[in-house]
């Protein structure tokens, strides 16, 4: 089978992947005119009775289960030449291909409450599957689909068994060597514990980076799995909860009995992580507002300090102004007093002259006023702000500027500056801009802790 072939009704699009026995390929339903996925046998399983049988085992089981959290059937046939199965078709990433992405750019955990959120949906999941006696069997992050809706759904139940106390033949293990239960490894009977196992192996994975065990070789990998104790999560990430790291460890307990027990143990575990998550960051909140009122009552007393300082200075001006036009008004009465009595003794008659010597002339001195000095313009200065990372909010005495970088013109003057932006602290700084300066801020915001 190629793309463009069809199946029934459905003609093949494009070929989505494949694995050791079976082969998936996008598909459009001729008839109802939507995409669908087709999974069929891989020509060399297509003539063998035991891995057909699975094959429709599969569908059947995935039949039986109605859960958001689990991958539809559409339809099936097994009496077709291959045989198929019809599966919803979902646009989106596995999440093995996420934590793959994640780290190659070095940042290859997801934040703890993304975590939860998807761990939470996968248990809901296997929850259903687990009411309807049947164990997935091989949970691991390419069986996990996350679509661009934060859709969650847990896929391919291939491998899929119903829960049996009847052990399981050593050779007849199928899975995930990283993400087994120590049980499945040893090929005991199994029962929904395994896949909470399997659910901690990724969990673990998710939030540090790392499978629990890790090892060039399988077989060094599977006795790790069988006789090493996981190390605490919280020692490659200090950012996990407590809560979190210790259900990690107890879901990756080699005795099944010292486990979670079910599924929605588990969920009822998660939403009390997620809340009590929730309560931290509104304490954290609380705090940051309370130390943003102290920093706020600071600013204000600091603000009337320069504005009773600013008053004082222009009162003693005015005094001062005050007191020179005084004496300037008491030098005009002079001038206006002896100038009168200067013009009356130009025009008396003066003593008689000394014989050879010619008399003096008077010479009148203007009166002198007070010249006024031109006001010189002050220059506005110029303000350049830019903040990692960017996008933060700018107030100046209070009064919002816009979002940062930012270029702005402003008057000589003193200034209350403040940065804000969500799951950061507050920023603030009191600064002066002189006339015709230029001020270049930079400010590295600080997350707040959570």
């Amino acid at each position: 089978m190629d793309v463009g072939d069809k199946l029934g009704s459905y003609e093949l699009l494009e070929k989505l992947g494949e694995g050791g026995m079976a082969v998936v390929y996008k598909a459009n339903d001729l008839s109802l005119q939507h995409e669908v996925v087709i999974k069929f046998p891989k020509d060399n399983f297509a003539q063998n009775p035991k891995y057909l049988q699975i094959f429709e085992e599969e569908g059947r089981k995935l039949a039986k289960l109605r859960s958001p959290y689990i991958l539809s059937v559409i339809a099936a046939d097994y009496l077709h030449e291959p045989p198929y199965i019809v599966l919803e078709y979902l646009e989106g990433k596995s999440l093995e291909e996420i934590l793959e992405v994640m780290s190659i750019h070095d940042r290859g955990v997801l934040p703890e409450e993304k975590a939860i959120e998807i761990i939470r949906k996968v248990a809901e999941g296997l929850a259903t599957a687990h009411r309807e006696g049947i164990i997935h069997c091989d949970i691991n992050p390419s069986n996990i689909m996350l679509s661009y809706n934060d859709k969650v759904t847990v896929m391919d139940f291939g491998i899929a068994q119903a829960a049996s106390d009847q052990p399981v033949r050593p050779s007849s293990v199928v899975g995930n060597p990283g993400y087994m239960s120590p049980e499945q490894i040893e090929g005991k009977p199994l029962d929904p514990r395994t896949d909470i196992y399997s659910l901690g192996a990724v969990f673990f994975e998710m939030v540090t980076g790392r499978a629990p065990f890790e090892s060039d070789s399988i077989e060094e990998m599977l006795d790790k799995a069988l006789n090493s104790s996981p190390a605490n999560p919280r020692s490659f990430n200090k950012n996990i909860s407590p809560k979190v790291a210790s259900m990690i460890l107890t879901m990756l307990e080699k005795d099944p009995d010292k486990r979670y027990h079910s599924m929605p143990e588990i969920v009822n575990e998660l939403l009390e992580a997620k809340k009590s998550k929730t309560s931290d960051r509104e304490v954290q909140k609380a705090k940051a507002s309370r130390n943003n009122i102290f920093v706020f009552v600071l600013i204000l007393l600091a603000l009337c300090a320069m504005l009773f300082s600013y008053m004082v200075y222009d009162l003693t001006q005015q005094n001062e102004k005050g007191n020179a036009a005084q004496k300037n008004n008491v030098t005009q009465d002079i001038r206006e007093t002896i100038e009168p009595a200067a013009g009356f003794i130009e025009k008396a008659p003066s003593a008689l002259p000394v014989p050879g010597t010619v008399p003096p002339k008077s010479v009148s001195v203007p009166a002198v006023r007070p010249v006024k000095k031109a006001a010189v313009p002050r220059a506005d200065g110029t303000l350049v702000i830019s903040s990692v990372p960017d996008g933060a909010t700018l107030y100046l005495n209070n009064v919002y500027k816009g979002n940062t970088p930012i270029f702005k013109k402003l008057a000589p003057g003193r200034y209350a500056l403040k940065l804000e932006l969500e799951g950061y602290s507050s920023y603030r700084e009191l600064m002066v801009i002189n006339s015709g300066s230029s001020k270049k801020l930079n400010i590295e915001l600080t997350p707040l802790s959570e």
